[in-house]
């Protein structure tokens, strides 16, 4: 009876320890990103300090998602993590993070939005066209219901090429850029 007492007491604390850990890496988290937000909010480009920062924070996020791979928090934090390697600029590192994000928590909402911003890195930053294709093509089979995958087959086809893409998108609907901008004239007239 002792044993098994002291057996309880034991498995009590350490799950005690284990969630205090989990939240003080959560202040401490938190802590960071509030500063880090603060920065970003001000600066476009960011100094070699708040990119030490910024590379720090995504230590943070990482090891939380790799300690907790099972938290609600994990996916968020690693799209976190790949928005702060775009802001640092590493291009590559992104991706990574985005990938694994894709492959971690293909169920997780952060699954798309990963894809589609994998895409637009590729395409706009990395001049990747057929990279940037490859991620739209695994949007359209994963999560073809996806808000992100809205005119998927185009942006696909016109990848590389945004003002192609918005004139298709365009058409498609039905929209003449003419009449676009004649019925903000006649709203602007309206006013005065």
């Amino acid at each position: 009876m002792n044993k098994l007492f002291g057996v309880v007491t034991l498995v009590s604390i350490f799950v005690l320890v284990s969630c205090n850990k989990r939240e003080n890496e959560l202040k401490e988290i938190y802590a960071a990103s509030v500063e880090m937000d603060s920065v970003l909010r001000t600066n476009e480009v960011l100094s070699v300090k708040q990119r030490v920062m910024a590379e720090d924070l995504v230590q943070e996020y990482m090891e939380f998602a790799n300690n907790y791979p099972e938290d609600s928090l994990a996916p968020q934090f690693i799209f976190k993590s790949a928005m702060l390697f775009h802001f640092i600029p590493f291009y590559d590192k992104e991706l990574e993070a985005l990938e694994m994000l894709a492959e971690r928590y293909p169920e997780s909402e952060y699954a798309p939005q990963a894809l589609v911003t994998a895409a637009r890195v590729s395409e706009e930053n990395l001049n990747n066209i057929d990279k940037s294709i490859q991620y739209l093509q695994q949007l359209k089979d994963k999560y073809p219901e996806s808000p992100y995958a809205t005119n998927i087959d185009l942006q696909m086809e016109y990848a590389g090429d945004d003002e192609a893409l918005l004139d298709a998108i365009m058409e498609k609907n039905g929209i003449d850029l003419d009449s676009l901008l004649e019925a903000a004239d006649s709203v602007d007239a309206m006013k005065k």
